[in-house]
């Protein structure tokens, strides 16, 4: 997926929040936006308004590229060790 989009190669890194358990930052490219999520920990954590204000409902009207997991579905949760891609 990396090597098709100029926007993840080589687009803006913008951070958007980080504690010892999560990380949330940006790719911006033009008019296009990746959202990467990442769970460290052994835990379940729920992607609040507080980590990330664009991701209040669990996914902010973002699609869900793809997960660690397999999902389909982010639901507003990170689950153990998760790394998920949204687009929007």
């Amino acid at each position: 997926m990396r090597q098709k989009s100029d926007c993840l190669k080589y687009g803006e890194f913008a951070p958007l929040y980080a504690d010892k358990s999560m990380m949330l930052y940006q790719r911006k490219l033009g008019d296009e936006t990746y959202t990467i999520a990442l769970n460290f920990s052994f835990r379940k954590i729920k992607l609040t308004a507080k980590a990330a204000g664009f991701l209040d409902d669990g996914a902010g009207g973002s699609t869900l590229l793809v997960s660690s997991t397999g999902r389909a579905e982010l639901n507003g949760m990170l689950l153990p060790w998760e790394g998920v891609l949204l687009k929007g």
